[in-house]
């Protein structure tokens, strides 16, 4: 009998560590990303591609902080996501970064900031990205 149950052990001990298994499995394929969409999606849904378009139109100028490029750049971005329906502004400051002891560099930079609603409360999405570079 002593086998017996022993056997019977060592299986259920292998069925729940396949389980755990199958479960951990299951949890990691969930949390993956969609898919990208195409450049040819439908308007109203997200797509990867044509976002990149925008990206790279940006890239190609690398425009300067505080340069006319700069403020092409910011408005293309104002454009682009008031036209996508967000609330979009814009925040004017001074950066300022230390290089060494009793040296600072400056510069005007702008910020634009797009708020897009959610429906439900359970907070926002904050993305950040540089539109610009160093001078």
């Amino acid at each position: 009998m002593p086998t017996v149950r022993r056997s019977s052990s060592r299986l259920a001990g292998v069925v729940l560590v396949l389980l755990l298994c199958g479960l951990a499995a299951f949890s990691i394929w969930s949390l993956q990303p969609p898919d990208a969409a195409p450049a040819d999606a439908p308007a109203d849904e997200f797509s990867a591609a044509r976002a990149f378009e925008h990206v790279q139109r940006i890239a190609d100028r690398t425009p300067p902080m505080g340069g006319a490029a700069g403020d092409q750049a910011v408005d293309d971005l104002v454009g682009t996501l008031t036209g996508l329906g967000l609330d979009t502004r814009v925040q004017n400051a001074v950066g300022a970064r230390g290089h060494g002891p009793g040296e600072a560099h400056m510069a005007r930079v702008r910020n634009v900031v797009a708020v897009l609603p959610g429906s439900a409360p359970t907070g926002r999405l904050f993305l950040t990205a540089h539109h610009d570079s160093v001078a």
